[in-house]
């Protein structure tokens, strides 16, 4: 299927996205969920503020459950398929595509044990996905092998902006896991937001400032402004 752009422009959806090619933040009714940024280009650092979310958080609607786990689709657009989704979303311009994953790109992890926003320094390659989920299920990851090895393909939802380094993983961790298992191309719907707001030195210091982040990692964000 084809590409498509799409307007949002008569609501203020819970989920939005900011930043430009280096640096991201992930928000969530208003709370921040990740905010990242690469603090050496060359040698592909990454320094994130990050937050796990848990799915009931941010998917509800059964019927939505149930047709991206099977990846039905069928000959409506992709903007009437995938309305529950771009209902979620904040005002803007935003690319919506069915795509791969190559199954070299991995993902980079959120710690399940922590509650709260934590910062951490990560060494991992510009070819990754951000999880936002931080809790797995096994049982849950089985029933997706098991699925994929049926010849179904469950469909994973990523956002990002447009030609940035990040792209978070919103939906579909478990889906993801399982393609990742089986050394398979994850099937995605990837959602471009094309007129992201940047982010300034002010709303970047807050960030770090009110999650404890130490001098160095605010001198390597104030070096990307």
């Amino acid at each position: 299927m084809k590409p498509e752009i799409i307007n949002i422009t008569s609501r203020e959806g819970p989920l939005e996205i900011i930043g430009g090619r280096y640096d991201s933040a992930l928000l969530l009714n208003g709370e921040l969920i990740q905010f990242t940024y690469l603090r050496e280009i060359g040698s592909t650092w990454r320094y994130q503020v990050a937050r796990g979310i848990r799915e009931n958080e941010f998917i509800g609607e059964k019927k939505f459950r149930n047709f991206v786990k099977y990846g039905y689709l069928n000959n409506d657009t992709l903007s009437d398929q995938f309305s529950y989704i771009l209902k979620l979303l904040s005002a803007g311009k935003y690319q919506i595509e069915i795509t791969a994953l190559k199954q070299e790109i991995g993902s980079l992890d959120i710690k399940e044990e922590f509650d709260d926003h934590y910062c951490f320094d990560s060494y991992g390659g510009m070819e990754e996905v951000l999880e936002t989920q931080s809790a797995y299920n096994e049982a849950i990851i089985q029933s997706y092998v098991g699925l994929i090895n049926q010849g179904q393909e469950p469909i994973v939802i990523l956002l990002k902006t447009h030609r940035s380094q990040n792209t978070f993983l919103i939906d579909g961790h478990h889906k993801f896991a399982a393609y990742k298992r089986l050394k398979e191309s994850a099937r995605c719907l990837l959602i471009t937001k094309l007129n992201s707001q940047k982010i300034d030195k002010t709303k970047g210091l807050g960030y770090l400032e009110k999650y404890n982040s130490n001098t160095e990692y605010r001198n390597r964000f104030l070096d990307r402004i």
